[in-house]
């Protein structure tokens, strides 16, 4: 009958909400059961409060406060587009950029110097193509085509018409001219930039205060200024560990000069020709009071000696040697030596942080309306560790040394 059929299909469609709501009701529970942690804040969200996790489709989720934090400090670390803008997600080895999409998401207001810092980044990276035009308050960039600037890479002039060099002329904005290369008043011949870029560099030091050349001059002394392998940029070490970050965004040993920006767990124990990837890296260079003399030169003057005048004595052999096994221990010494003193500075470091510590133990407290100094003494506890952990490090580089017969 039609009734029956009638109370058949209001039946089944009665079955049919009852079963997606119970579905709905149980994607409910499981949503509100799930928790997530901020990756850097370390706090928990559950139930709706999961929406406000941010990810770069790599699954590291963090809240939105924490990634504005990490934004702030990408741009503060990166003024002046003096450091590569390719900032990826906070995780450790995680390869994912930060996007503008993050930015208008986490930070609106910062967008533009976001902008900003990342066309001064991609200028820096392309400077034999492009550079900003020196006229005052002018924001257009040079652009040279790649024939022309591969001749001005090369050396060549800038205002002669045979040499295919041009002077550089903002045509549409201030109107300055300019030599591309070393950016100063078109002139003829060849640039120089080099000599001019020592030029500059001589001024700066002429001006700087003669307390902080003596620092630098100190610093040099002890070893504590090294050369970036990638741009060849003085770096000085301050404190902390061996692990250094170049602005040009190389990441490199302090002690060997190893390239450690896909190996982050090195070690550096090789007492002779360290190698990364097949290549021979530069020996570590011994501080000026503690330097090995040249015994290689004197071993081929006498060797030389030798030849010219026919003598072959064992005694001379002997001495040659006894020179040689010198210069070996002397370069043993040299590699547990700075070592020990890049440890001990890190110690040093580490307990002039102390005080520090404790006062800034004492402001979170009175920030976060805590009473009881056990909340707090972790700071102080965890730099203590840090402490011993530097002597135990630094000491355990002379029992090596004399475990090795040095």
């Amino acid at each position: 009958r039609r009734e029956d059929r009638v109370d058949a299909e209001v039946n089944r469609a009665a079955r049919t909400c009852m079963k997606v709501m119970e579905e709905q009701k149980d994607s409910t529970s499981e949503t509100e059961a799930e928790v997530r942690t901020c990756g850097i804040c370390m706090e928990e969200m559950k139930g709706e409060e999961i929406n406000r996790l941010i990810s770069l489709n790599c699954d590291h989720f963090y809240c939105p406060d924490c990634w504005r934090g990490y934004i702030i400090a990408m741009l503060e670390g990166n003024y002046g587009g003096s450091q590569t803008m390719q900032k990826t997600c906070p995780h450790p080895n995680c390869t994912r950029l930060v996007t503008e999409r993050l930015v208008h998401t986490v930070a609106p207001d910062l967008v533009w110097r976001f902008e900003e810092e990342l066309l001064n980044s991609f200028v820096s990276g392309h400077q034999s193509t492009m550079r900003w035009c020196v006229g005052p308050e002018c924001h257009r960039i040079a652009i040279i085509p790649p024939p022309l600037s591969s001749f001005l890479v090369r050396g060549g002039g800038c205002g002669r018409e045979d040499d295919g060099a041009r002077v550089v002329v903002c045509k549409e904005g201030c109107g300055a001219q300019f030599c591309f290369r070393c950016g100063e008043a078109p002139h003829s011949g060849p640039c120089r930039a080099p000599e001019f870029l020592r030029d500059q560099v001589n001024k700066v030091n002429t001006t700087t205060t003669a307390r902080r050349t003596t620092e630098i001059q100190e610093s040099a002394k002890n070893g504590l200024i090294c050369t970036c392998p990638k741009c060849k940029m003085p770096i000085q070490k301050t404190g902390g560990c061996n692990h250094m970050t170049c602005k040009c965004g190389a990441h490199f040993c302090f002690l060997c000069k190893v390239d450690i920006s896909r190996n982050w767990s090195h070690y550096c124990g090789e007492l002779r020709q360290e190698r990364v990837n097949d290549t021979v890296q530069e020996p570590v260079q011994l501080p000026v009071k503690f330097a090995a003399a040249d015994l290689d030169y004197v071993c081929k003057a006498l060797k030389k000696e030798i030849v010219d005048n026919g003598i072959n004595s064992h005694q001379d052999r002997t001495e040659i040697e006894k020179m040689l096994l010198r210069q070996q221990e002397r370069k043993t010494f040299a590699h547990y030596y700075t070592r020990f003193e890049a440890h001990d500075q890190g110690q040093i470091f580490a307990e002039g942080q102390c005080e520090c510590i404790r006062n800034r133990a004492d402001t979170f407290s009175r920030c976060s309306d805590i009473r009881s100094a056990a909340n707090t003494d972790f700071f102080f506890v965890a730099n203590q560790r840090l402490v011993e952990a530097r002597r135990m490090l630094k000491y355990s580089y002379c029992h090596i040394y004399y475990l090795r017969g040095g």
